[in-house]
């Protein structure tokens, strides 16, 4: 668009719109001035009367004639008087009919420029065509000339900020193989991904069997075991059960897993009483069963001995249990009948 109207940028092409509009608002103006002069008549009828005045002067009476007509009240004072003020007006501004002629050429002269400058431009690109205010129009370029000029400015400054981590990226990478550390940490990758699949086959493998353990027989006689532990050694002992076939008890200490053989004397006593009424429990689940102990708390402290007998008066209330003991600290503490012998 801008090699068809001749020009370099959309400014020039801003400018000779308004140019355009100039030239048009000068082409009205001179016409209606023109309209004006010439009243009713045009050019051409007032060259011919011009000419006909030049030769044949009209009489005194024709023009008193005319004059009156020209008043439609037969007013003629005021037609002089309005006709004097408009010729007033004329003069000022024209002095005389030469000055007025000149003036009118000078206009006739414009005009036809205008109407050549108006062809020259050709037609007004339909973006502009229904610009009614240039000025506005200008300004509003202009801001928008603003904020692209903002965004110019920040797109450069991420560019500058963008090239300076690019060259630190570079100056860290220096020297060094970059497709070698690739491969390697490919390679880590895929181990560690093979190991994940192994330990996922461990852990569905390990879900199977503890499913399958679920409902072992001796389930309810380890979690009883477990119970019976926790209760006299106040939860620093504990037990878990990982045969489904046999009674295969792992014995926990303070979280860690023991041998039986490296426990206490009272730990032992302690595993052994919570053991003896599990399977009684275990052997006549509605109760009913008889039991007999021999002093089974010789070697237990103070509160497990405590908690050994609130676990076995317990018991007594569902099984026969018969305690045999030469310490009579017990008695006390356990309920039922109590048989001395001499």
């Amino acid at each position: 668009m801008l090699s068809k109207y001749q020009v370099e940028s959309s400014d020039a092409l801003t400018q000779m719109l308004r140019d355009v509009q100039n030239a048009q608002t000068k082409l009205d103006a001179a016409n209606e001035r023109l309209k004006l002069v010439l009243g009713d008549d045009d050019l051409d009828a007032l060259k011919a009367a011009a000419q006909v005045c030049a030769t044949s002067p009209r009489s005194l009476q024709d023009i008193e004639r005319d004059i009156r007509a020209m008043s439609s009240n037969g007013d003629l004072a005021r037609l002089i008087a309005v006709d004097e003020s408009l010729l007033e007006r004329y003069a000022a501004e024209y002095t005389t009919q030469v000055n007025l002629k000149k003036k009118l050429d000078q206009m006739t002269a414009g005009l036809e420029k205008a109407k050549a400058e108006l062809a020259k431009l050709g037609e007004v690109p339909a973006e502009y065509a229904d610009i009614k205010n240039p000025d506005m129009y200008l300004a509003m370029l202009e801001s928008k000339a603003k904020e692209q000029q903002k965004l110019k400015e920040a797109a450069a400054q991420a560019k500058v900020a963008a090239q300076t981590k690019l060259e630190g990226c570079r100056a860290a990478v220096a020297g060094k193989d970059l497709v070698a550390e690739r491969e390697q940490a490919k390679q880590a990758f895929l181990g560690q991904k093979e190991l994940l699949a192994r330990w996922d086959h461990i852990l569905e493998v390990f879900q199977a069997q503890k499913a399958a353990q679920a409902n072992h027989p001796m389930e309810d006689m380890a979690a009883r075991f477990s119970e019976n532990l926790k209760a006299i050694t106040g939860g620093t002992v504990d037990s878990e059960s990982a045969n489904k076939d046999a009674v295969d008890v792992a014995v926990y200490s303070q979280n860690r897993h023991v041998r039986y053989a490296t426990l206490s004397e009272g730990t032992k006593e302690a595993v052994s009483l919570a053991f003896r009424l599990a399977v009684l429990d275990h052997l006549f689940p509605n109760g009913g069963g008889v039991i007999i102990f021999d002093d089974p708390m010789t070697d237990m402290d103070t509160d497990r001995t405590a908690a050994a007998c609130e676990l076995l008066k317990a018991a007594g209330e569902r099984h026969q249990i018969i305690f045999l003991t030469c310490r009579e600290e017990y008695l006390p503490m356990l309920a039922g009948h109590k048989i001395k012998f001499d």
